[in-house]
């Protein structure tokens, strides 16, 4: 039995799937396996941006699009996709990186990553990038909100479900907006730390479904570009949790299809 791999993708490869780790199940190996990494809106997609993959190689991970282009004049405290789970396991997760920031000079990210999954459970982590680490597993620092490290999270029921959201029009919209709340001058003279805190609120199909405050908030950094849509703590992506044989993915007889809508406000 060949053990997975936890390989380093371009589009950001982010660490951990939703639940568990463990190694492929027999499958039927006549089937083609193929990977289709967030490619651009076709006609015959109707505008959307399609992730897929059958490929047992991407167990146990989370991929994510590159960072979205956000048009000139959007808002850009407000982080908005329209989401379709047509296959893959029940209990991984996919949905949105939000107020993402470029922190290592090999272009790695701080981020918040906010998922559901098609039993209608949602979470929220921050990673934050830790340029200190000496190895891989220690690359990032993660902080949870609405919900807890391990298998929890909350429920809402503003979510659609199930089989109601395995259609191919059954878009769950999720949006996140941030409002800002203050500034904190550094404490620390020798670093000059500066903390920022904001308060996210959560919207699911347009209904306010929770809120958190993080008062070590990723910031927003001015670069020198006028377009605030491209500055760092602005960006967003979509993102994807790939399960393995132990909690249900069963490749590459049946593969994870997630369906990805833009939503600019």
């Amino acid at each position: 039995m060949k053990k997975p791999v936890s390989a380093a993708f371009f589009p950001l490869i982010l660490s951990g799937a939703l639940l568990f780790s463990a190694c492929p199940n027999n499958t039927n190996s006549d089937l083609e396996e193929k990977t289709i990494l967030y490619e651009a809106p076709v006609d015959d997609l109707g505008g959307q941006y399609q992730f897929y993959t059958n490929d047992w190689r991407r167990y146990n991970s989370y991929t994510s699009s590159r960072l979205l282009s956000r048009p000139a004049g959007t808002n850009t405290d407000i982080f908005e996709i329209a989401a379709s789970k047509l296959s893959g396991h029940e209990k991984a997760g996919y949905g949105l990186i939000f107020a993402a920031s470029v922190d290592g000079a090999n272009g790695e990210l701080s981020y918040y990553r906010l998922v559901i999954t098609t039993e209608a459970v949602y979470q929220v982590e921050k990673r934050v990038f830790n340029p200190a680490a000496v190895n891989e597993e220690d690359k990032y620092t993660s902080t949870y909100f609405c919900g807890s490290s391990d298998t929890k999270g909350r429920i809402s029921y503003f979510l659609l479900q199930g089989e109601d959201q395995r259609q191919k029009d059954a878009f769950n919209r999720i949006k996140v907006k941030r409002e800002y709340i203050k500034t904190s001058e550094p404490e620390d003279p020798e670093t000059g730390k500066t903390t920022y805190t904001y308060r996210f609120h959560i919207f699911f199909n347009d209904q306010h479904a929770d809120s958190f405050t993080d008062t070590g908030a990723i910031p927003v950094r001015k670069d020198d570009s006028t377009d605030p849509g491209t500055w760092d703590g602005n960006r967003m992506a979509f993102t994807t949790g790939v399960n393995n044989a132990a909690v249900g993915e069963d490749f590459p007889n049946n593969p994870v299809d997630v369906r990805y809508k833009l939503v600019w406000n």
